[in-house]
């Protein structure tokens, strides 16, 4: 007998969303289109800003769809100012975040020591982290891609 595989499919909204009302009208189009989703074939993970989450959450519940957010700090609580730590996310009902992301990289200087203790805080408060690696397209040139894909792995894995 044949194994089914089933499709996961991933949309990283970033912060194209202007506004509340941007962010309702795409949900409600979204959810009309989705009227056949069959969530034993299908997986449909929705990465939103911290701002539209739970409303995003909340509307599409009913769809068995996966809700999580774009990023994650690595402290539970304290002076971090404008950082959202994982107490305040596991709060609200997220339990996924993506981390690594190039453009978190390349804009805010994340290395691969800080997505492994934000990883850790995700696994500490039971929060699932997808984690992203990858090579710049200088690496790329290189020949260096297994190289680097190893080096972040073992540092974004380490002490789990």
């Amino acid at each position: 007998m044949e194994e089914f595989r089933k499709m996961v499919i991933f949309s990283n909204w970033k912060i194209y969303m202007k506004s509340r009302n941007e962010v309702k009208d795409f949900v409600e189009k979204f959810k009309n289109n989705l009227k056949t989703f069959n969530s034993d074939v299908l997986e449909i993970h929705i990465m939103t800003d911290f701002l539209s989450f739970e409303y995003v959450k909340k509307y599409l519940s009913d769809l068995n769809i996966k809700v999580g957010v774009q990023d994650i700090f690595w402290e539970d609580y304290g002076a971090f100012a404008g950082e959202v730590s994982p107490l305040m996310l596991k709060d609200i009902g997220c339990d996924s975040v993506y981390l690594g992301h190039s453009e978190r990289k390349i804009y805010f200087g994340e290395n691969d020591e800080n997505i492994n203790k934000k990883l850790l805080a995700c696994l500490r408060n039971n929060i699932t982290p997808l984690m992203f690696i990858g090579e710049t397209r200088e690496e790329l040139e290189d020949g260096r891609t297994e190289e680097i894909m190893k080096s972040q792995l073992a540092i974004g894995l380490n002490g789990v």
